[in-house]
């Protein structure tokens, strides 16, 4: 069985995607394949704000919780994706269409959602 840093680097040599991570939703990254240019503190804090912020706008308007978010930004997008008690987040090129590395973002999920559950000490 491949391990989450295996799925990972599968996952970043997809085309269209800048890297990638597994974080909890509290900003913890627990592993991650991001290049030089992303910092993994700055990736999980992200993630974490995107994710509370996320939750409570969709809580006040009476909307379920979300599975997948997609943030469109100037210079790329951002993919959030529940894989159980953790997130997978996908960093996609700006003039990339998601379209084309959707399956591969997909499979990856369902391969980290098969792992043994991300449990933090």
């Amino acid at each position: 069985m491949a391990t989450i840093q295996d799925i990972l680097i599968d996952l970043s040599q997809t085309p269209g995607v800048k890297g990638c991570a597994v974080t909890t939703a509290d900003g913890i990254m627990v592993s991650s394949c991001l290049n030089d240019t992303e910092q993994d503190d700055l990736v999980a804090g992200l993630t974490s704000f995107l994710t509370s912020t996320l939750r409570r706008v969709l809580q006040e308007g009476g909307m379920p919780p979300f599975s997948r978010f997609t943030m469109h930004c100037t210079h790329g997008k951002v993919l959030l994706i529940e894989i159980g008690e953790a997130l997978l987040v996908v960093l996609a090129d700006q003039f990339g269409g998601l379209e084309s590395c959707l399956p591969d973002i997909q499979e990856a999920s369902h391969q980290l959602r098969r792992q043994a559950r991300i449990s933090m000490p």
